[in-house]
């Protein structure tokens, strides 16, 4: 889910969230500033949810979207939002689309 954030938001927001959480969690952030492209910041909730699968090695039917692949994506999405700073949060939360709201701690989407 790091990765696939990385791939969503600007490379300087990712650098500024990488100033702030634990080096080891660097390696997948840098991967998806590496292999970022436009398409990938206009990505649906859904298109997202099926790249967790796949890079979880997950089945990406359905019921695996709105269940257990989702529940993942949320865990790591809330535990990111509890290891930055508010302020670093809001900005990454103003760069995704209104659909991955869903993905977002319910104090904070």
């Amino acid at each position: 889910m790091l990765e696939i954030l990385a791939e969503r938001i600007a490379a300087g927001q990712v650098a500024d969230l990488m100033a702030q959480i634990d080096p080891l969690l660097h390696p997948p952030l840098r991967q998806g500033m590496a292999t970022a492209t436009p398409g990938a910041r206009r990505m649906s909730l859904e298109d997202i949810l099926r790249q967790v699968a796949a890079r979880e090695g997950t089945g990406a039917d359905e019921e695996a979207l709105l269940s257990q692949v989702f529940e993942h994506a949320h865990a790591v999405v809330g535990t990111l939002s509890e290891a930055v700073s508010h302020k670093e949060w809001f900005d990454i939360v103003v760069e995704l689309p209104e659909d991955h709201r869903p993905l977002m701690p319910a104090a904070i989407a």
